[in-house]
């Protein structure tokens, strides 16, 4: 009887072993099995003694702000955006002489984010109604101890923006309201909801991953990956993977490697592939185009300048823009017989879009979208984008003799030159897992626990059979 006691307590360390183990798991999510969960916890207790809005605060307006209101719009009544009123907020309003400027004195308070959604105020159209107001636009900007952290581009009426800024340490913060381009009449802008707020990070993951496949000895191309912090409300912003957040690799080095971000003092990780048996993908491979030019241009962009990504330039590629008649621009790739097991691809609109009407514009107007086929099959689609965000993708060349590289009009094809970029093709495995966190370890003590378990679990029945 005190044998089976023994064993029963076992069991119960067991379970509760493995439970407490199971729960430090559960806190650790790995990229290879994950499509980019978000872990959501409690809002922070006393959430309302760690915010203040700015119209509670001290703001300075500078000359050009023919409007600086707290809580109400000129004639009164409440905010208006997007066709939703709000208690809080500002009010402001370019001036004849250039964007309108509100500065705020943020030196010691301690909060971590400044967050507001902004865009037109539907008072802006007491004069000629509504309707005369839609499409017409504003811009809006964020400083941060005087370096640009938000520009909105332009927002048509009733178009909203959210922002959501970190002020860490920060000691000024400055909204600027534009006119959008095209003229100040009617551009009162209201900035909703805007306020301060104390937030712990609970922890980070990748939003948009980097190019993750090199030759050995290439460099790390971190254009257009992002950076997901979780916030202890249970709220998140995306930032720009910076290189200051890296750690852990070796690209002189080939094989499977673990890139170890950190910021917020958290950590993730994502994998990359380096490899020596790689290939860059050059015209020869062209077996078919069709788009607005009478070729792809080749290292170049459609117009024949550099290829430009999101202000990062790149030296292997092509350049299409395209076609008039709605078919888009298409690259046919013959990959056949090519002895590579996986390509790795870049891809957005190019530098040379923004020409015409400028970088902030592109921002929000005239999107593509971007499709990689092999053999006829969609294997990667961008969904809607505009200038400014970069895409890489890896895909199987396994038994394929086509990949499509295709770009799509969205909304006419008005500036909308594309690249296709660092088209490599490579062999290295893709399947092995990630076993260990970088911040917390690995998890093999699950195994651990149970070999312990049934080691002693044996001595014991052992140990009891011979008694008998």
């Amino acid at each position: 009887m005190k044998k089976k006691s023994i064993l029963i307590t076992l069991c119960a360390f067991f379970v509760i072993a493995l439970c407490v183990v199971s729960t430090y798991a559960e806190n650790v999510t790995y990229l290879s099995d994950m499509n980019l969960i978000t872990a959501h916890t409690a809002p922070v207790a006393n959430y309302a003694e760690n915010v203040t809005y700015l119209s509670d605060m001290n703001g300075v307006a500078d000359e050009n702000c023919l409007l600086f209101i707290n809580d109400k719009t000129e004639s009164g009544g409440k905010i208006n955006i997007g066709g939703t009123e709000y208690d809080k907020g500002l009010i402001t309003h370019p001036g004849f002489n250039g964007p309108g400027t509100v500065t705020y004195n943020i030196d010691g308070l301690g909060y971590t984010n400044f967050r507001a959604i902004v865009g037109k105020d539907k008072s802006a159209g007491a004069a000629v109604g509504e309707e005369g107001i839609v499409g017409t636009n504003i811009n809006v900007q964020v400083y941060v101890d005087g370096v640009l952290i938000v520009s909105s581009g332009n927002l048509p009426y009733p178009s909203t923006y959210t922002i959501d800024v970190d002020i860490t340490d920060a000691k000024e913060l400055k909204i600027v309201s534009g006119d959008g381009g095209d003229g100040i009449y009617c551009d009162t802008t209201a900035w909703a909801d805007a306020k301060l707020v104390k937030l712990t990070v609970t922890g980070i993951e990748m939003a948009n991953l980097p190019r993750c496949a090199y030759k050995v000895n290439e460099q790390l191309d971190i254009n257009g990956a992002m950076v997901k912090i979780n916030y202890s409300d249970g709220s998140s912003t995306v930032t720009e993977l910076s290189e200051s957040m890296l750690s852990g690799y070796d690209l002189s080095n080939a094989g499977k490697q673990n890139v170890t971000v950190t910021t917020k003092g958290k950590t993730c990780r994502f994998e990359i592939y380096v490899t020596d048996e790689a290939e860059y993908v050059t015209d020869s491979l062209i077996s078919n185009y069709s788009g607005y030019t009478a070729n792809p241009g080749v290292n170049k962009n459609c117009d024949g300048g550099e290829l430009n990504i999101a202000g990062k330039q790149y030296t292997s590629g092509f350049g299409v823009h395209p076609a008039a008649d709605g078919s888009g621009a298409i690259i046919d790739l013959n990959v056949e017989g090519c002895g590579y097991k996986y390509m790795t691809i870049t891809c957005g609109k190019d530098l040379s879009c923004t020409n015409a009407w400028g970088v902030e514009a592109m921002l929000n107007q005239c999107a593509v979208s971007f499709n990689v086929l092999a053999d006829g099959v969609t294997v990667a689609d961008s969904g809607n984008v505009f200038y400014g965000t970069c895409f890489h993708y890896i895909i199987s060349l396994d038994g394929v003799k086509t990949v499509q590289l295709k770009v799509n009009d969205v909304d006419g094809i008005t500036c909308d030159a594309s690249d296709w970029v660092n088209l490599m093709m490579f062999n290295m495995p893709l399947d092995a897992p990630i076993t260990e966190n970088p911040s917390t370890g690995d998890s093999s003590w699950i195994g651990i626990l149970t070999v312990l378990f049934f080691a002693i679990s044996g001595a014991v029945i052992f140990r009891r059979k011979v008694i008998a």
